[in-house]
């Protein structure tokens, strides 16, 4: 690994799947003996106190961090994550420190495409600029290459710790969706999916953990389908409650309508869950339909709710899938494979610069 890595992104604290990523990051170099530089940029909060974070953080990152990194590890999305990630790249480009650029976004097309062009063109010049670009899948570089004309874009798919678990003790038939509560990760289709499986399964139970603006819209969704019963919103879940989650419910459900390669995905399938997820983004490079987990097109309640029968019905062989989906993980979602794979494009990064 370069000897000195600066990783930039939101407090491993925040709530979603970047954190996630962060952390794991940091984890697994820290006991592979090779440590990492982390400044976090944004925390949960208000909008003016994620501003006053951010002016304390850039700070820091302009008068001491960028002086004392070899490369510097960008997490980004969309939205106002790029914003302040814009103003790192600039400093970072003028003191000749090569940055990597770390594209978490799941909407990244449709939400580029309606930015200003100014947005864009601030877009293009961040992408264009970095020493790398790391795309979650195959797909989103492709994407990328494509839209941008960038020869800089490489493959790096998340990966997740496995845990030691005890095979079979999984109920596939309690169902769990984890992340953030909005549009794009389809929980309206979960609930009308819902409101269709208790009409033949009045007991079904789906366990709702995340949170987000939209939270009580979500909630009178539930109400005027009648399943308010049925589903449980549970807030947001810490490390903690996520392993309890993963042990007593089954199956893990995604319906979104976009994705890049979400971390609740992995992190289920290693935790022995069945997993049912929607066809987008990078989630069809790691589930093969019927082997080892189920996808469903998104927007779709009435395949959804068949899913979910299957494996109310078919416990022997959802298990059968879980376990498959466990291994899948093991096998190609390794952290060790995964900070090998990072170191590699580190090294890159700082050879490329270093022969300009």
């Amino acid at each position: 690994m370069a000897d000195k890595v600066l990783m930039i992104g939101p407090s491993t604290e925040a709530w979603g799947g970047i954190a996630t990523v962060e952390k794991n990051i940091i984890q697994a170099a820290a006991m592979a003996g090779r440590p990492i530089r982390f400044v976090p940029t944004m925390r949960d909060g208000s909008k003016i106190g994620k501003m006053i974070f951010f002016a304390g953080a850039y700070i820091r990152i302009a008068l001491y961090d960028l002086h004392r990194c070899d490369v510097c590890h960008i997490h980004m999305a969309l939205g106002m994550s790029y914003r302040r990630k814009y103003l790192i790249c600039r400093i970072a480009d003028m003191r000749g420190i090569p940055y990597i650029l770390h594209v978490h976004e799941g909407d990244f097309e449709n939400l580029y495409e309606a930015m200003q062009t100014s947005e864009q063109r601030k877009i293009r010049w961040m992408l264009k600029s970095a020493s790398s670009v790391i795309a979650l899948s195959d797909e989103w570089k492709e994407y990328l290459v494509r839209k941008f004309d960038l020869s800089n874009v490489v493959v790096l798919e998340n990966a997740v710790f496995v845990p030691n678990i005890n095979d079979g003790s999984h109920d596939v038939s309690r169902f769990l969706f984890l992340g953030r509560l909005c549009y794009r990760k389809g929980l309206d289709t979960l609930l009308e999916a819902t409101s269709i499986l208790r009409k033949k399964y009045p007991g079904v139970e789906v366990n709702i953990a995340g949170g987000g603006d939209e939270i009580e819209a979500y909630r009178s969704l539930a109400s005027k389908l009648g399943v308010e019963k049925n589903v449980c919103f549970l807030g947001w879940a810490d490390e903690q409650e996520k392993r309890r989650l993963f042990s007593s419910c089954g199956t893990l459900v995604l319906p979104s309508r976009a994705e890049g390669l979400p971390m609740c995905v992995l992190e289920g399938m290693a935790n022995g869950c069945a997993v049912i997820a929607t066809r987008v983004g990078g989630i069809p490079s790691v589930i093969a339909n019927g082997d080892n987990g189920l996808l469903i097109e998104p927007h779709n309640p009435e395949r959804l709710a068949n899913a979910m029968e299957y494996c109310i019905e078919n416990p022997r062989q959802v298990s059968r899938i879980a376990q498959n989906g466990r291994q899948t993980i093991i096998q190609r979602y390794s952290m060790n494979t995964y900070l090998n794979k990072l170191d590699e494009i580190y090294e890159t990064s700082v050879d490329v610069d270093e022969r300009q």
